[in-house]
């Protein structure tokens, strides 16, 4: 079962990593193409801002997941910190659990909104694109991040931070060998 399940995590890990730097990168490209065959060739490609926009979208929401994993994400400690211990290990705890409830609950509610745009059958107006495909990314990052909450909490739960490792920065145990942090002087 756990090898099944860190193979599972290194596939998670490589989706976001790819998925993010591509579209970032493809975003950029077809919009530098869009400036310069605008401003040199008064030409202009007519899907470019919308391909770029929906790119950005699925950029971000991604990103949303891998942010969870490197614990990026923004926290304000400074009042956790002032805490008790007692108190201090179950807001530490109850920062993940809250999370979690959000991400299932967007997940969930991404699946009604998908099925909704397959029902109207709405298409972008540029691409042509069903907009429940440009949409999936709201389920999909949802799901992403409720994994990684989980995968959180059960490292908290297992070794609760103590109060100097600060919770909030860090990164999720890795379950690959070659991103291991390198080992300081």
């Amino acid at each position: 079962m756990i090898p099944k399940f860190r193979r599972f995590i290194y596939l998670l890990d490589r989706f976001e990593e790819i998925r993010i730097s591509s579209f970032l990168a493809l975003a950029a490209i077809i919009s530098f193409t869009q400036v310069v065959l605008r401003y040199l060739f008064s030409a202009s490609i007519t899907w470019a801002a919308e391909a770029s926009t929906f790119l950005l979208i699925w950029t971000a929401l991604i990103g949303a997941s891998y942010g969870v994993r490197k614990k990026i994400h923004i926290g304000v400690d400074t009042f956790i910190n002032l805490l008790p211990d007692r108190w201090y290990r179950l807001s530490v705890i109850a920062a993940p659990v809250i999370s979690l409830v959000y991400t299932v609950a967007l997940a969930w509610l991404g699946i009604f909104f998908i099925r909704f745009m397959i029902m109207i059958g709405q298409v972008s107006p540029d691409l042509e694109w069903p907009m429940w495909v440009v949409f999936l990314v709201v389920p999909l990052s949802g799901a992403m991040m409720t994994i990684r909450f989980v995968q959180q909490l059960a490292q908290y739960m297992k070794c609760p931070p103590k109060r100097t490792e600060r919770p909030i920065i860090g990164e999720l145990p890795s379950m690959t060998n070659y991103s291991k942090k390198p080992e300081e002087n």
